[in-house]
């Protein structure tokens, strides 16, 4: 630029100029006043250029696309053609891999709507956490926090487009997300940018009920080849939709009409993922898994005893192994014996069960039977199961959290290799308690604790005889516990305030 350009520039308000205090550089220095006028002239600069300057950007970062959002979102206003050229250049495949990883995990649970909304108020922090190579970061959070915060870009872009008149706007898109906290503005506007993109959604998840059910139903007939991830609350409609799809992910919300639902699921050849949550299901219901399911979760659901034995027969079949995750889940006629024997009969050792919440009828079902793996959330839900635990003559591995004190008066089966201790805080003798009942096996057998925090001895006294406790450390002194292999990861003591 001619100094008369420069000059100009500093008179505008666009530039500022300022000299170094340094005595050998005398020159003068122009920077931005903002960062923002920066980003928008660039947005400007390529809108009204009559070369193709997007066909020569060099990506530099997977983040380059969040890293310009803000010349993204000018450019929406000014040439939204020119943006979305912009936008299919930046977002590569990985980065949009790691959308796809992030929005799985999210389905799956790994997150709720507060990290989403969390995300949505603190930009400056995800931003920096984006733009550094902090390897502490976990891969899931950053894999989500790309994801909301791409979709949070594309809304902001295409509401500056509206709001410039644009007339037709196409803005590429293929994971959408009507999240619980989205207000009416940014509903309705992620509802025009999935219409507008209805022929090639990959992920659709919707917690409002800002999309008719014909709109749903025109996404998924149109996008049968691309769609792979779905949650709603279900209707009948929707659910006859389904057949043949190529989902791997599906969240139904809501009753199950199961005269229709049997039928379709054998036709999802390519699902992984099922989650089933607020519904009821009879002894006449027969849902037969296809041969690719590897994780089932019932949340919120009832469920007769005959059901869920036919649900585990039918895990037992498959060659790959299998997480059943039952989370509140009520089981009703629990004293017939229909499917038991066959129950007993079968190899469940590829059958991992994750228990949330649950009840003692629940328990019984599974006496006797062959299950690999048991996780139970709660002190509660390890009593409740403890009586059964050791008829469970296949257990290998069994994961505990929640809060236990007292003496360790589980049952553990002679089959158990691995015991993990994952976000628990104990006392010292039910953690001495526990292993010396680890010990009393004749194998070599893992003891893991992970985010585990442990009651001092001076805690649990309040509560505790002193004479028991003292004997609970002359027993373990004596006992050999050369059989467990103990490790820790992130543990912790509790200091108690005097």
């Amino acid at each position: 630029m001619s100094d008369v350009q420069l000059e100009f520039c500093v008179r505008a308000g666009v530039l500022t100029k300022s000299y170094s205090s340094s005595k050998e550089d005398h020159d003068a220095k122009f920077s931005f006043v903002h960062e923002t006028v920066q980003e928008f002239l660039a947005a400007y600069h390529i809108a009204n250029s009559n070369q193709d300057l997007i066909a020569h950007f060099k990506i530099e970062s997977n983040y380059d696309v969040l890293e310009m959002s803000e010349t993204i979102i000018f450019l929406c206003g000014l040439e939204c053609k020119k943006a979305n050229q912009l936008l299919n250049c930046l977002a590569d495949v990985k980065f949009l891999n790691d959308i796809n990883h992030g929005l799985s995990k999210y389905v799956k649970e790994v997150f709720c709507n507060e990290h989403v909304l969390a995300l949505q108020k603190d930009n400056h922090t995800q931003r920096n956490v984006l733009r550094s190579n902090n390897n502490q970061i976990d891969e899931n959070a950053r894999c989500f926090t790309l994801a909301v915060l791409f979709q949070r870009m594309m809304l902001t872009g295409y509401t500056e487009a509206k709001a410039s008149g644009e007339q037709d706007i196409c803005l590429n898109c293929a994971d959408f997300s009507f999240y619980t906290y989205h207000n009416e503005s940014d509903s309705n506007a992620l509802k025009l940018l999935l219409l507008s993109n209805k022929s090639d959604v990959r992920s659709l998840i919707v917690e409002s009920n800002v999309l008719k059910t014909s709109e749903i139903l025109t996404v998924i007939q149109q996008s049968k080849h691309s769609l792979k991830r779905l949650k709603m609350r279900v209707t009948p409609e929707i659910s006859n939709a389904l057949y043949h799809t190529s989902i791997q992910e599906l969240h139904f919300i809501g009753t199950i009409n199961v005269s229709s639902f049997s039928g379709i699921f054998p036709t999802l050849s390519q699902l992984t993922f099922l989650k089933l949550e607020d519904s009821t299901f009879s002894e006449d219901i027969h849902i037969v898994p296809p041969d690719t399911i590897q994780q089932i979760n019932l949340v919120n659901c009832t469920c007769t005893a005959v059901f869920l034995r036919r649900l585990l027969v039918c895990f037992s079949s498959l060659k790959q192994s299998v997480f059943f995750y039952l989370q509140q889940v009520n089981v009703t006629e629990n004293n017939t014996l229909l499917f038991q024997p066959e129950l007993l009969s079968i190899d469940m050792k590829k059958v991992s069960l994750v228990v949330r919440h649950g009840k003692g009828d629940l328990f019984n079902l599974l006496r006797c039977t062959s299950i690999g793996f048991l996780s139970l959330d709660s002190a509660e839900c390890a009593s409740l199961a403890s009586e059964n635990l050791s008829t469970l003559n296949k257990l290998t591995k069994l994961s505990l959290q929640g809060y236990y004190t007292g003496r360790c008066d589980l049952k553990l089966p002679a089959s158990l290799q691995d015991v993990i201790l994952f976000e628990c805080e104990c006392s010292s003798e039910w953690l001495r308690s526990l292993l010396i009942t680890l010990s009393l096996l004749d194998h070599p057998v893992k003891c893991r604790l992970c985010d585990v925090v442990l009651q001092p001895c001076e805690a649990a006294r309040a509560d505790d005889n002193d004479i028991h406790l003292s004997d609970l450390r002359v027993e373990i002194v004596l006992r050999d516990l050369s059989n467990i292999g103990i490790s820790v990861k992130n543990g912790s003591l509790l200091i108690v305030p005097h």
